[in-house]
């Protein structure tokens, strides 16, 4: 699902609002993207908290940023962040949780991200997307892009059911 966002959000990166951070995650999948959105694509490192908060800030002069990290990085470790930043001010943050669910599997519970939908879905102005396949993503994008308040896509497997007709 990420390459389908990214082939999606090049076409946005072209707007001048448009910040990409990530918590130096994405390799081998947000490197067109990294491309088109040149100094406005920024590589936060391992710090999810302080890229929210920098979103936010951003996100008050005027920018749309969107900030990318595995699912229960972004919304566990910057929890407070998110809901005190981004919520109570009503800014237009896209956050994107990759892996949601079981998609980490092999990783280990620290990367399961199964209650990040309940857990965000009770910050107030925030909307959550989770598209069920990959063909989804680009709908889902502009959806939020539309709505410019605060959202969180999440990102899961695409994994179609076997013998679908």
């Amino acid at each position: 699902m990420r390459t389908i966002l990214t082939r999606t959000l090049v076409s946005y990166a072209q707007e001048s609002d448009f910040v990409f951070l990530t918590g130096d995650l994405g390799f081998m999948a947000l490197e067109p993207l990294r491309e088109v959105a040149k100094e406005r694509f920024i590589n936060a490192g391992i710090a999810e908290q302080n890229m929210v908060s920098v979103a936010a800030g951003l996100a008050y002069a005027g920018l749309r940023p969107w900030v990318y990290s595995i699912a229960p990085f972004l919304y566990a470790r910057a929890f407070e962040q998110i809901r005190n930043d981004v919520c109570l001010h009503d800014l237009p943050v896209f956050l994107v949780g990759n892996g949601g669910g079981y998609a980490y599997g092999v990783m280990g519970p620290t990367h399961h991200a199964i209650e990040d939908y309940g857990t965000l879905l009770g910050l107030p102005n925030l909307t959550v997307q989770i598209p069920a396949f990959a063909a989804d993503v680009p709908q889902a994008v502009s959806r939020l892009m539309a709505a410019a308040r605060p959202a969180y896509l999440r990102l899961g497997r695409d994994e179609k059911p076997e013998n679908l007709v």
